[in-house]
């Protein structure tokens, strides 16, 4: 059976995405249940950090592109995306384009991070962007951050050599470490004096 397909006009800040019939199916039918399809025509892109989907006035559900619901940055101005319905929330079926779809990493106690974030590319690879800052000097073998839910691999991942800072951000070395499937990255052997990790890993999920 054919999804419906409509369009999505709704601005890219607005949380609930209004999909109406495209003129171009004018005769469409729809019925939202479980398992209902549609293809949507989204004219803008997406800004809101929880967006939502209303198909034909059947109530605003929210949108999942895995296990993770659909934030800013998710979607592209002109994206055609085919999403179901499970009963209590849209799932973007198949892959986001690129690596548009960006998760941040969350941190432990005592770290920041900036541009720090996990996407996933069309080979299906998680890709993992670090800038993370501790407060004091790295010591050794430390969870330093945690990817997302949705975001984590099958098996464990060693991290490879990613260029170490001090406080004033010289180069003091290398670290590297390993990626668990709770998704806890962690630093093992760690420069002298290192206080800041920079560097970028793709492994398969």
């Amino acid at each position: 059976m054919v999804p419906f397909y409509g369009i999505c006009r709704t601005a890219a800040g607005t949380q609930d995405k209004v999909v109406i019939a495209d003129d171009i199916f004018p005769h469409q039918q729809f019925s939202l249940h479980a398992g209902a399809k549609v293809c949507v025509l989204f004219t803008a892109a997406n800004s809101h950090a929880m967006a939502r989907l209303n198909v034909l006035g059947t109530g605003a559900y929210p949108i999942f592109w895995r296990n993770a619901q659909v934030g800013a940055n998710s979607l592209a101005a002109n994206d055609v995306h085919e999403l179901i319905f499970d009963g209590i929330r849209w799932r973007i079926i198949g892959a986001l384009a690129g690596n548009l779809f960006k998760a941040p990493l969350q941190f432990s106690a005592g770290w920041t991070g900036s541009n720090s974030y996990v996407s996933v590319n069309s080979f299906n690879q998680l890709v993992i962007f670090i800038n993370a800052t501790k407060n004091a000097t790295i010591t050794g073998s430390e969870v330093f951050a945690v990817l997302p839910s949705g975001y984590r691999p099958s098996v464990e991942h060693n991290i490879p050599a990613m260029v170490a800072l001090d406080a004033a951000y010289n180069t003091t070395g290398f670290t590297w470490g390993v990626i668990r499937t709770n998704g806890s990255l962690v630093s093992i052997a760690v420069a002298a004096n290192a206080r800041n990790i920079i560097g970028n890993v793709i492994i398969n999920q």
